[in-house]
């Protein structure tokens, strides 16, 4: 791979087009128990040895989803150099440890993992990016379970396909 993946969408296309509807569907039920969306929200960049990425549709899940949507445990905490945060799902009372830093201006990430395990898809599918440092490209080879995905409606169909 000697270029990154062609996006399929930007991050105002995905709040656009994808978070409206994704949070439309999660009215009806909660994506707890969605292998796919597990695994993008729990995006991490340490699981591959790398250096500082961040997966930008697992951050507007996060963000659009988890920290508007489910009930805070607790607050922001401090801790070993970034913030930790814990939330609810109010649907299923399913607990998620979330963990935030800040790399530079221009880098931070958030990871999202459930405190009980949950099935995780064995691959994760992206409409719009990994966000990564200049020369980061060789670390970007490294992440072999995540792709483009095929279509914004094969995105969306996988994040709300619950077992």
């Amino acid at each position: 791979m000697d270029n990154p993946p062609k996006p399929l969408l930007t991050p105002k296309e995905f709040s656009e087009r994808i978070v409206p509807e994704l949070v439309r569907r999660w009215e009806n039920h909660c994506y707890c128990r969605s292998p796919k969306f597990i695994k993008l929200v729990s995006f991490n960049f340490e699981d591959y040895g790398n250096s500082p990425m961040s997966l930008i549709d697992a951050e507007l899940m996060i963000s659009n989803i988890i920290f508007k949507r489910f009930e805070p445990v607790s607050g922001w905490v401090s801790s070993n150099g970034g913030s930790d945060r814990v939330d609810r799902c109010p649907q299923c009372a399913e607990i998620f440890q979330s963990r935030y830093d800040q790399y530079s201006i221009s880098m931070d990430r958030t990871t999202t993992r459930p405190r009980n395990p949950l099935p995780r898809a064995p691959t994760g599918d992206y409409t719009v990016a990994i966000h990564y440092f200049r020369g980061g490209e060789e670390s970007l080879r490294q992440i072999k379970d995540f792709r483009v995905a095929d279509s914004v409606e094969v995105f969306i169909a996988g994040i709300t396909n619950v077992e």
